[in-house]
């Protein structure tokens, strides 16, 4: 009798342990899978952010009749119901634009910027005034920012062109 009692007691714990790590796999893969997911949907994300950028600057030189230039960017609130931020960074190449979703800084994906020189990539905190509110420009955006922008000047100190990313608030 002991023997049988035994002998359940062992398969049962090598049943239960068989269990455990199935789900233990089953959750690795969905979670590596979710983060490949959003890998790719933050690369497209950068890739129409510099995009973006560069369209503003090609359109600045080509019109050059007003002292700025704007294009709200349709970007997603979130990447598989996370959050995500978009910044400007600069390296030994260049500049980039970088993603990555909050608290996976890891995981980060970027897009490269190939700007001419003289054109000044704003990587700091300010804002200046367009005819329907101000755009407010920082290094960075949030994901779910209200009307998220890329933008172009006419430094008003120095008359080199900036360009850089920001928010538009509405004014009235």
């Amino acid at each position: 009798m002991p023997d049988i009692t035994m002998s359940h007691l062992v398969g049962t714990l090598l049943l239960a342990m068989l269990l455990s790590a199935v789900t233990f796999f089953s959750l690795q893969t969905t979670m590596d899978t979710s983060i490949k997911s959003s890998k790719i949907y933050l690369q497209e994300v950068c890739e129409r952010v510099s995009s973006e950028m560069m369209d503003m600057l090609n359109l600045f030189y080509l019109e050059h009749k007003s002292p700025y230039i704007y294009k709200i960017i349709e970007i997603p609130v979130h990447v598989n119901n996370k959050g995500y931020i978009i910044k400007l960074e600069n390296d030994s190449l260049g500049w980039k634009v970088v993603s990555y979703v909050y608290g996976y800084e890891v995981f980060k994906v970027e897009s490269r910027l190939y700007i001419k020189s003289g054109v000044e990539v704003v990587n700091y905190s300010g804002s200046f005034k367009v005819s329907n509110g101000k755009i407010v420009y920082d290094t960075l955006i949030h994901s779910g920012v209200s009307k998220p922008v890329v933008w172009c000047r006419l430094n008003p100190n120095t008359g080199s062109v900036q360009v850089g990313i920001g928010r538009l608030e509405v004014s009235g």
